[in-house]
């Protein structure tokens, strides 16, 4: 199945390479979540939008494994939660 066009984010390049790091809130204590702009410039604004409007407020993550990568319930199956606040 083909992927489409590749979504992009009209953001500054100022702004864009500012983002290099993001703190979550949950209930269960802050997460800071280390990014890099000048490798992956179209996923770090895809994340930055979408936290900007508010996509992550409520997400459930289901499990959290030191090291490696949270996992959030999966599209169309967002079960909230308590809200889990971003800072950018």
């Amino acid at each position: 199945m083909p992927r489409g066009e590749l979504k992009t984010h009209d953001i500054p390049a100022d702004t864009l390479k500012g983002l290099t790091r993001c703190v979550m809130s949950t209930s269960k204590g802050d997460i800071t979540i280390e990014m890099f702009p000048d490798a992956a410039p179209n996923t770090v604004a895809n994340f930055y939008v979408l936290a900007k409007d508010g996509f992550y407020d409520g997400l459930n993550f289901h499990r959290v494994i030191p090291a490696s990568s949270p996992r959030a319930a999966a599209l169309g199956h967002r079960h909230r939660g308590p809200r889990l606040a971003h800072r950018l």
